[in-house]
């Protein structure tokens, strides 16, 4: 796989593709879905999986992953859209800008979504400085739901 997805490019283009430019996201996201499809976290219902990067896409994706996994997976308890919902919840690791934040908000709910950084790859200031766009950026992020993204879900989840 290495060699035919990242090779053949000019200087260190394939090895960050093959990283933080797209591979490892691919990679996580598709392992999620496994981890959904093959009956995992309906066999372990309490298991809460934590995702980074802003849900490594699946949240993109979801309605077309559930649209056509779930009437295939007839072994399953849930849908794919359930089993996210109520098992995984996604950090925002890296990944400070509106456009992937508001989707995953939209399709998983604030409730599910951690603020992380990225360090070393995405400097700790970076994500203080997304912080401050949620709050002062319309859709504004209430004091509440502030909370929420910067502690709340982490401590709940985590059970801290």
């Amino acid at each position: 796989m290495k060699t035919a997805y990242y090779s053949g490019l000019p200087g260190e283009v394939g090895m960050l593709l093959s990283i933080a430019g797209w591979g490892w996201h691919a990679e996580v996201g598709l392992h999620l879905l496994r981890l959904i499809v093959s009956g995992v976290l309906d066999r372990l219902p309490s298991l809460q999986v934590i995702v980074g990067h802003m849900g490594e896409g699946v949240p993109y994706a979801l309605a077309r992953s559930n649209n056509v996994l779930s009437p295939a997976c007839n072994h399953l308890q849930r849908s794919v859209t359930e089993t996210m919902l109520a098992q995984v919840s996604i950090t925002t690791s890296g990944y400070f800008s509106r456009p992937p934040f508001e989707c995953a908000r939209q399709v998983l709910g604030l409730s599910r979504i951690l603020f992380s950084v990225d360090y070393p790859f995405s400097p700790t200031t970076d994500g203080r400085k997304f912080l401050a766009v949620l709050e002062s950026t319309e859709p504004a992020l209430s004091e509440a739901e502030m909370a929420a993204v910067s502690y709340e879900n982490a401590e709940r989840i985590l059970h801290l």
